[in-house]
């Protein structure tokens, strides 16, 4: 994740408690932790088909989900073991009837706990029950204007559905975000988007790059060149300075490509900007992506996972083993920890790996059936990585 707003302005929200912990803030104990931040698919089930789902499987699992007492008891653990942050997500994580008893378990194990929804389920007193629960931040997807979101949730309720829900909340006062999954089929409402970021003041904008996995995958001619990207990150940029001088300053953030860093500090030594070699040192200390190292996924059957995306990759199940167990004992866990010594094509010739840590090594695999490839999604130009001229 790169804080966007932090880094290039040097803002970030009023509201820290709602910071997400893999942040370049991520502290040492927490990346260092048996347990990581977790990402906990609660459930597979869904009340959306949407067309750039990163979950969706071909076979989804035909294990039964985890029982509210195997959930509390996994919460046990995570706490045990190190865990600060925990996402509840999905599917859609508010179709389990014991949601808010796992998000108030979390909370008062003391993990910072973070939902992610389609918004669809959130009626006043749900909102209600989760602010009780001790929430600390709340992310509902909104892709564009009804037109486009409707399109990409194939519904024709999402966006009344989604836009209402993150109105709901914020009058309710949890700290709430809008989450944007950028493709070639909404590239053009991202200016929209942020307006209504700013006309409806959202404390947090947060751009998902196309992971093209799961359901993904079938946009994966959906993703952007890497001038498009360039220039919607230029836009960002330009809408992050617009807030930095005004009275509203929501953080924006990015997500699914570490190459953004990168392509932030570059444009802050074009521009002269004396915050540039802080920003550098930023980005080395957290390391670039760390999926599989302080971030890690659990289905809702318990299947371990290094990240949300790579779900060629099980490491083991919940059910069977501890997960600080399975997660100390991955081989393949620890060839994600010594990535860079894998990493092949662009990415291993790459001058600013260190920043960026290979970026999103299941994102490689989809395009080219090589986990250790390069990623096919990082804008920078063959000139920006080369190896510096001594």
């Amino acid at each position: 994740m790169i804080e966007l707003s932090r880094l290039y302005c040097g803002y970030t929200s009023s509201n820290e408690t709602g910071r997400d912990s893999s942040s370049p803030s991520m502290d040492t104990d927490e990346m260092q932790a048996p347990c990581p931040v977790i990402a906990w698919n609660v459930t597979s089930q869904c009340n959306l088909h949407c067309l750039h789902c990163d979950t969706a499987r071909k076979q989804p699992s035909t294990e039964p989900e985890l029982t509210t007492e195997e959930g509390l008891g996994l919460l046990n653990h995570l706490a045990q073991h190190g865990t600060k942050s925990i996402y509840f997500t999905g599917g859609e994580p508010l179709l389990r009837t014991d949601l808010i008893t796992l998000i108030r378990h979390a909370t008062d194990e003391g993990m910072r706990t973070v939902l992610n929804t389609n918004g669809l389920l959130l009626n006043d007193q749900i909102i209600r029950h989760l602010k009780d629960s001790g929430l600390k931040y709340i992310s509902i997807t909104l892709d564009g204007p009804e037109e486009t979101h409707n399109h990409f949730r194939q519904s024709s309720i999402a966006f009344e559905s989604a836009s209402t829900a993150i109105l709901r909340c914020l009058d309710a006062g949890l700290y709430t975000g809008l989450r944007f999954t950028l493709t070639m089929q909404n590239i053009a409402d991202l200016p929209w988007v942020l307006q209504w970021v700013d006309t409806n003041q959202i404390p947090r904008f947060c751009l998902h790059h196309l992971g093209t996995t799961g359901h993904g995958n079938q946009l994966a001619g959906s993703s952007l060149n890497g001038s498009q990207t360039r220039v919607c990150l230029d836009l960002l940029l330009q809408q992050a300075r617009l807030w930095s001088v005004s009275s509203f300053q929501p953080e924006i953030i990015t997500t699914n490509n570490d190459a953004d860093g990168v392509y932030i500090y570059l444009k802050m030594l074009l521009e002269k900007n004396p915050g540039a070699d802080d920003v550098r040192k930023t980005l080395e200390a957290a390391g670039g992506n760390k999926n599989g190292q302080s971030i890690g996924c659990i289905d809702g059957d318990g299947t371990v996972y290094p990240d949300r995306f790579c779900h060629n990759h099980p490491l083991g199940n919940v059910k069977a083993q501890q997960f600080s167990t399975i997660w100390q004992t991955s081989e393949f866990r620890q060839k994600l920890i010594h990535r860079q010594d894998y990493l092949q094509g662009r990415c291993a010739h790459c001058r600013w790996v260190k920043l960026c840590n290979g970026n999103l090594r299941a994102r490689a695999e989809t395009h080219y059936g090589d986990i250790w490839a390069q990623d096919p999604a990082c804008h920078l130009t063959d000139a920006e990585i080369a190896p510096q001229k001594k």
